[in-house]
């Protein structure tokens, strides 16, 4: 993808972060550096951050999340092929503060192919699971974003599925069946108390999009899905606990 446009939009960042931003814009022209000093939180920021954009579709890179070289090329390929798709996504790995993979190939379901929207969200009613990943790895069309509204401020940690919602209402979702790069766990979110906010946020989302008329979810599909958001929290606090020991192991180290 020759054509391409970067705006990086940076609120309380540390100086070498900001300076490495504007080294990189200083020598391309098609990037920008912009500072966000309101301190608008993770919605705000991101509404920030698409606010102007003009292209045909928008992708999201957030905190320190690790993009394939080829990630941009395949989100712009999946949608040039698809024309009623709104979204599309891929895998990806997890990774801890020091790049080591916890986690590898995660999102998606198996077997992946182009589905509506409403598909794709009864599909995340019916298993609890935000199986589309962080936006980092996905890439939106810029009109269906755009008169969705952009980010909802509403949610805390869901705030990428509210968006999925809102766009997959409009089109289809292209699920690309490869790892387009890789997720940083920090150490300050490894904590089981944060599990358990995550999937109470997760079982009101479930109900939220099950209630949507045109997902055409049945009141037994909230409540599974409501069932497995639990589920999964209790299955993945096991590894918390452990990165979270290891983390402080390599503090005392």
């Amino acid at each position: 993808v020759a054509e391409w446009q970067c705006l990086v939009v940076h609120e309380a960042q540390t100086y070498l972060a900001i300076a490495s931003a504007e080294r990189f814009a200083s020598a391309d022209s098609r990037s920008q550096v912009r500072e966000d000093s309101t301190r608008l939180g993770a919605a705000g920021n991101w509404n920030e951050s698409i606010k102007g954009v003009s292209t045909e579709y928008v992708k999201l890179l957030c905190s320190d999340d690790v993009l394939a070289p080829d990630a941009l090329a395949r989100g712009v390929e999946a949608l040039d092929h698809n024309s009623r798709a709104t979204y599309a996504a891929g895998k990806r790995d997890v990774i801890d503060d020091d790049g080591r993979i916890l986690w590898r190939g995660r999102g998606l379901w198996r077997h992946a192919k182009p589905v509506a929207g409403a598909e794709a969200m009864r599909r995340f009613v019916r298993t609890g699971v935000n199986f589309f990943g962080e936006p980092s790895f996905g890439l939106y069309r810029t009109a269906a974003l755009q008169k969705a509204g952009g980010f909802d401020p509403k949610w805390s940690y869901l705030i990428d599925v509210a968006s999925y919602r809102d766009v997959l209402q409009q089109g289809d979702f292209v699920p690309i069946n490869e790892t387009l790069g890789a997720f940083r766990v920090r150490n300050s979110s490894w904590s089981a108390s944060l599990v358990g906010k995550q999937a109470e946020e997760t079982r009101a989302m479930v109900r939220n999009v099950g209630e949507q008329p045109w997902v055409h979810a049945s009141k037994s599909d909230v409540a599974l899905g409501q069932m497995r958001a639990s589920a999964n929290a209790l299955a993945r606090r096991p590894f918390f606990l452990f990165a979270e020991a290891m983390a402080t192991r390599k503090t005392k180290g």
